[in-house]
């Protein structure tokens, strides 16, 4: 059997649905701060992680599904090579913190640097410190730019077998920025630990509860 959505067959009453600002009025500068120095560059604002983030574990899909950086910045072919994002001083606040902490973490994983601006230094930055703050974090991923286009990018070949590594293989030097991502990961490991500990303990509380109240009632009514 197919089923057919109906169409309206009217409006919603005037007043339901209304527009709301896509950018506050800090956003709004700043972008066209970028698109003055980056012209070669597409700008994107409001992009959601998981238009540029591709992750096969659904579990880290559920952790940036609904999360944005506040720009994008995108070669010709549409390949990301720089996001950022624009803190207030409400990115301040201990609570924000976590957030901010997954979204730097699942940004500089996908292999796309995140650099982070505050406003309050905004007024001051000239198209040289926007051009240097993000060759900066990107040295800092080691991404180098221009970034090859996805259409001119030439799989590898497939090994059927694992090849046994050379003897004279050494492990590169683990960077800052290496160290600095396994912080993190052990910070969000140690959160969800965290997580799972309280509702353990909570549906523990729940089941004791059940059990006691199932035992009044039977001596109530025996």
């Amino acid at each position: 059997m197919v089923y057919k959505r109906t169409p309206p067959t009217a409006l919603p009453p005037h007043g339901t649905f209304s527009n709301k600002r896509v950018l506050t009025t800090a956003e709004a500068r700043f972008y066209r701060m970028l698109l003055a120095a980056f012209p070669d560059s597409l700008v994107l604002p409001k992009i959601h992680l998981l238009e540029f983030i591709k992750s096969h574990n659904p579990r880290d899909n559920g952790r940036i599904t609904g999360k944005h950086v506040d720009f994008l910045l995108a070669n010709e072919h549409g390949n990301p090579h720089c996001a950022i994002e624009l803190d207030d001083p409400s990115h301040n606040r201990p609570e924000t913190a976590p957030h901010d902490l997954v979204k730097d973490f699942y940004v500089n994983a996908s292999g796309t640097p995140l650099l982070r601006v505050k406003t309050g230094q905004m007024d001051s930055l000239k198209t040289a410190d926007l051009h240097e703050m993000v060759a900066n974090a990107k040295a800092d991923r080691n991404m180098p730019y221009p970034i090859t286009p996805r259409e001119e990018e030439t799989p590898s070949p497939k090994i059927n077998q694992a090849q046994p590594p050379s003897p004279d293989f050494q492990q590169p030097p683990r960077t800052e920025f290496d160290l600095q991502m396994e912080a993190r990961r052990k910070t969000l490991l140690e959160q969800d630990h965290l997580k799972k500990r309280k509702k353990d303990k909570a549906l523990a509380i729940a089941i004791l509860a059940g059990l006691l109240l199932a035992a009044v009632l039977w001596l109530i009514l025996r």
